[in-house]
């Protein structure tokens, strides 16, 4: 199995600094379940995935950075989801942390430049915006409740709408049943 500088090791301690200890823990207990699994061919590049899916990333972008097919990715999220969704957790927590820094610093911002109106001609607050919008994002995606949110309806809330319709449909119907016999 390689490791993260190439080296046939089980566990190459050497670039766990960086990586998740929940991940971690998990690829190695999973790595020992089947050797033809990627977890043992290549820890690295399974860090590398699961890091970025747990920060919120598709899983064709992850696809395209680490040359892992749609398919092996959709399996090491099977296998690690509740790492992730640990991950994730952390992940969103410590981006809101960062969000709420960088509004303040806005904020203070915006104080001094209200005071100041030559700085603020100067100042771009586009950029800031950009950036606070950015980290903003970050902490959503990495969130638990948008991991696997769709854009569009849920298929029960489609079948409950449906069979609203319908009973609708069927109170008009016998109401207008009612006025042809009232008549």
């Amino acid at each position: 199995m390689t490791g993260c500088d190439g080296v046939d090791t089980y566990v190459n301690i050497s670039c766990m600094s960086e990586l998740s200890p929940e991940i971690v823990a998990s690829v190695v207990e999973s790595a020992g379940e089947r050797s033809n699994r990627i977890e043992n061919r290549n820890q690295a590049l399974c860090f590398q995935a699961l890091e970025m899916m747990a920060a919120g990333e598709s899983l064709d972008s992850i696809s395209r950075s680490t040359q892992l097919t749609r398919n092996t990715l959709k399996l090491l999220k099977e296998r690690h989801s509740e790492a992730l969704s640990v991950r994730r957790k952390r992940w969103a927590s410590e981006n809101a942390h960062l969000a709420d820094a960088y509004r303040e610093v806005c904020r203070r911002k915006v104080a001094q430049l209200l005071d100041n109106p030559e700085a603020l001609e100067k100042t771009n607050l586009k950029d800031l915006s950009i950036a606070y919008g950015i980290v903003g994002d970050k902490a959503d995606n990495a969130s638990e409740e948008n991991v696997n949110k769709s854009s569009g309806p849920s298929l029960e809330d489609a079948l409950a709408a449906v069979e609203a319709a319908n009973k609708r449909i069927e109170n008009l119907k016998v109401l207008n049943v009612k006025e042809v016999s009232d008549e």
